[in-house]
């Protein structure tokens, strides 16, 4: 593999977007002392959270709400203002990102209005060359970096099914992303098809708006889960010894696990929605993928619209027949249809990095891709990419990371911060590179499971680490933060943090586990500890026991009343 010595390599970085991940990767790549520039196509910073009436802009809409609490997915050391609701909308979250921004002096080493068409190595093979073009005047430069960051985010290919027939339909056939104002569908009858965060938010929004008819077309059954349970949210439950077991269980027993968890996932949905057993979005013929092959959400809406009948779920679509008649695959015909939008989910585009170096290029593979390619459920579009623990280069680990791709059972903002808090680790020096061999080692474990995975259903995201225990403990060792050192193991800094302080380390293991252990320990190495930590995930344990205590007096009180 071609790589190029730190010792070569200078202290100029550029990050490519400023959305939530850009944002994070530049804040933690300057605390390491590297010097950074963001380019930003928009005229704003924020990315997906943005809100925004733009059809071609990715953006949440303005109803849209964070599918996990403020308590728990934050920045590591950048609380939610304590005024927002436990779940977030999308402008509470883009003026966090802004204020995350100018907390940390991020604006200054923004460029915005700055596309980003391409990089490509330098002749020398030393540097990057980063190709900009301005968008508002057209004109183009090219400037050379030491090291690249690609955080373009993971929503940024739209995935548009290919309809037999869709050209024939005379009203709307949109992608959700050009889904921005529901309300244009009042009186309308609406088909959505896909389900997921997105289309059960689609349905939401449509319903609220009036539509005269709304149609849920999907395949398969889903996971769909309440976002509170007993005053809490759903995630508050989830502690620092359950997620260690269940990375431990998934690392050794994937697919028995992830069956297990499935059954876990549809007890949970019954015992939020009973009603919902014998709906036919849960009955046979649709069958259950499965955990590795349909990622669960949360919706505050959708159960009761199904029950009460204003969605409509149907089977998949075969064909659009007329101008406003679509054909599904049981043979029912919708008639007066006026607008279908497209909740299919997105691709990772890695188009921006040409020629040596892009990691999807299958010369870079052992077998060519041929194992991959040839699998059942293989697509074509989402195409594997070859990066070691999930973002940084197989070929220049030294400089150049795709950030937004690997996800593991975290919520993105802390891991993304921690994940940058290892990229500045490695990048400043601090940390060494692991060998070619190791690297290799390491994507080879990911790619033999997907080839698995896609022979047996779809996959919803090539970069999902479902075996992540060694990634986990890998990104946390780099980082510095000490979590896994001291936490949740026999070692002598765990005994020691237990004897001297059993009360703190029972509720950092079994309480909420929250974002800010990631910056408790200094470890004099690595990223910087924040000395709020300790009474940020005091206060937040806290704070949640005191939800769960007033939900249980008030049912305790309805029921004296009953």
């Amino acid at each position: 593999m071609a790589t190029t010595s730190d010792e070569q390599l200078g202290p100029e970085v550029c990050v490519i977007g400023a959305g939530a991940i850009g944002l994070v990767t530049t804040k933690n790549l300057l605390e390491k002392g590297l010097q950074v520039t963001t380019f930003e196509r928009h005229e704003h910073i924020g990315g997906t959270w943005h809100v925004s009436d733009n059809g071609e802009q990715i953006t949440a809409l303005e109803q849209t709400k964070f599918n996990t609490s403020k308590q728990t997915a934050s920045f590591t050391d950048f609380p939610f203002p304590e005024e927002l609701p436990m779940h977030p909308q999308a402008r509470d979250i883009q003026k966090y990102l802004e204020s995350y921004a100018e907390h940390f002096n991020l604006l200054p080493h923004i460029e915005y209005s700055t596309a980003v068409d391409r990089i490509e190595r330098d002749e020398a093979g030393i540097k990057w060359l980063v190709y900009t073009r301005d968008t508002k005047t057209g004109s183009q430069a090219c400037r050379s970096f030491d090291r690249v960051a690609v955080a373009t985010g993971i929503l940024n290919t739209k995935h548009v099914p290919k309809i037999k027939g869709i050209e024939a339909f005379a009203g709307d056939a949109i992608h959700s992303r050009e889904f921005k104002d529901p309300s244009k569908y009042t009186d309308k009858n609406v088909l959505v098809v896909g389900i997921g965060a997105t289309g059960a938010d689609s349905t939401s929004f449509l319903v609220k708006a009036k539509a005269s008819k709304v149609y849920l077309s999907h395949r398969s059954q889903f996971f769909l889960l309440p976002r509170t349970v007993k005053g809490k949210a759903f995630d508050h439950t989830m502690s620092r010894r359950i997620g260690t077991v269940v990375r431990t269980m998934f690392s050794i027993f994937p697919r028995g696990c992830a069956a297990l968890m499935t059954k876990g996932l549809m007890a949970m949905r019954s015992k939020a929605y009973p009603w919902l057993s014998t709906h036919p979005s849960f009955t046979t013929p649709r069958k259950i993928d499965g955990l590795l092959h349909r990622v669960p959400f949360f919706s505050d809406d959708l159960a009761e619209n199904l029950r009460e009948g204003h969605i409509e779920t149907v089977v998949g679509v075969e064909e659009i027949t007329g101008p406003k008649s679509i054909l599904l695959t049981d043979g029912q015909v919708l008639e007066d249809i006026d607008a279908i939008v497209f909740c299919s989910g997105y691709f990772y585009d890695f188009s921006v990095v040409r020629g040596t170096g892009n990691p999807t290029d299958p010369a870079l593979a052992p077998d060519h891709h041929a194992a991959i390619q040839a699998a059942r459920f293989y697509d074509p579009e989402d195409k594997f990419a070859r990066l070691y623990r999930g973002f940084l280069s197989e070929q220049y680990p030294e400089s150049l990371a795709i950030m937004g791709h690997m996800i593991i059972m975290k919520p993105p903002l802390p891991l993304y911060d921690v994940i940058s808090m290892a990229l500045a680790s490695v990048w400043s020096g601090d940390h060494p590179i692991e060998s070619a061999e190791e690297r290799q080692k390491d994507i080879d474990i990911q790619y033999r499971f997907m080839v698995n995975a896609l022979n047996r259903g779809p996959m919803h995201h090539l970069g999902f680490r479902v075996i992540g225990a060694k990634t986990y403990d890998w990104l946390n060792r780099v980082a510095g933060t000490g979590v896994t050192e001291r936490l949740g193991n026999s070692s002598w800094e765990a005994c020691k943090l237990w004897w001297s302080d059993r009360k703190f380390y029972n509720l950092l293991m079994d309480g909420t586990d929250v974002p800010a252990v990631y910056r408790l320990f200094d470890m004099g190495r690595g990223r910087k500890a924040w000395a709020g930590a300790r009474e940020r995930i005091e206060h937040v344990n806290a704070e949640i026991k005191a939800l769960g205590e007033a939900w249980e007096r008030e049912n305790k009180d309805k029921k004296k009343s009953d």
